[in-house]
């Protein structure tokens, strides 16, 4: 099951970072580096994917998400961000922006999905602004 073995996974980067037993590369990374590391392998993502190399493809998904993790625990020991919250407004966002799905608007088409998520991205955009002017 999915959700087992991510699990699993994120256990295994937070032993990475555990502060007594971790790797010492790991558990002192700071963010930047991080997020240079993440930039390097959404590339190779997209370069595996141009090259129909799916095998590869495969495996860079899976350098894409254990950058992801490494990020939300370095923002965790940083008192940031922790994984689990990044992981709620994603699926906060997911709904908000599918009332087709998870409310009563009607869509009948992939564009006119993609045209409802743009409007409420908009919308929500527009009102982080007028937010922080206050």
């Amino acid at each position: 099951m999915e959700a087992d073995t991510l699990k699993e996974f994120v256990e295994t980067v937070k032993r990475l970072h555990d502060p007594i037993n971790g790797c010492p590369a790991d558990k002192t990374i700071k963010l930047d580096k991080v997020i240079l590391r993440l930039k390097e392998e959404v590339n190779e993502v997209v370069q595996a994917f141009e090259k129909k190399d799916f095998e590869n493809l495969k495996e860079e998904i899976g350098d894409v998400l254990l950058n992801i993790v490494h990020i939300s625990e370095v923002a965790k020991r940083e008192n940031l961000f922790d994984l689990n919250s990044s992981l709620i407004e994603a699926k906060n966002k997911l709904i908000r922006r599918h009332p087709h799905v998870w409310g009563n608007r009607k869509c009948d088409s992939a564009e006119e999905a993609e045209a409802i998520w743009n409007e409420i991205k908009q919308k929500e955009k527009a009102g982080r602004i007028e937010n922080s002017k206050v």
